[in-house]
């Protein structure tokens, strides 16, 4: 027997859970939370813009809500991943993977762009130099493509079912199983 979880009890689950990066969380509560996000998202992003249409001045105050409201749906959402994660059985950190070539990308990108501003004055291997750049930069950039899809897929396959080494079946917690023998 399964254990059910509506929408609302999986959100409020994953806020309770804010910062609990041990045990499992099952697709339900990923999936509910990310869509939850997303529309509080939208929600968020269409009232901040009507106010600034209104008032052009607000920009910066609407800017420095956005990056609150990033801030606040950060922890849920990266716990609840890494519980994802746990579910089938994979750590938590390839999602910390995830981060780190993206951020290796952005770090490259930007170095890559101060040095090609900065060599580009009189240099004639500033074009040889930029292809390069470039080059190593579209591989990055697939590298980080290509992880994203991994961790989809991941994010919609099955748990493992009964215990792993993160914890017990979060379809399974709190159910007393009965053998008909």
């Amino acid at each position: 027997m399964e254990k059910k979880m509506g929408f609302f009890e999986a959100i409020s689950q994953v806020i309770r859970k804010s910062f609990v990066f041990k045990g499992r969380a099952r697709r339900k509560e990923y999936w509910s939370w990310m869509l939850f996000v997303a529309l509080l998202a939208i929600v968020v992003s269409l009232i901040l813009s009507m106010v600034v249409i209104s008032s052009p001045e607000s920009t910066l105050g609407a800017t420095a809500l956005l990056y609150v409201f990033a801030l606040v749906v950060f922890f849920p959402s990266l716990s609840v991943t890494f519980r994802r994660l746990h579910d089938i059985g994979r750590s938590g950190w390839w999602y910390g993977g995830y981060y780190l070539v993206s951020l290796a990308v952005g770090v490259f990108a930007g170095l890559f762009s101060v040095a090609s501003i900065a060599t580009s004055v009189n240099d004639s291997d500033s074009i040889a130099s930029m292809l390069g750049g470039g080059i190593v930069m579209l591989v990055y950039g697939l590298a980080a493509f290509v992880y994203s899809i991994v961790l989809l897929v991941w994010s919609f396959t099955e748990g493992t079912r009964g215990s792993n080494k993160y914890g017990d079946d979060p379809k399974r917690e709190g159910i007393e199983v009965q053998n008909n023998l």
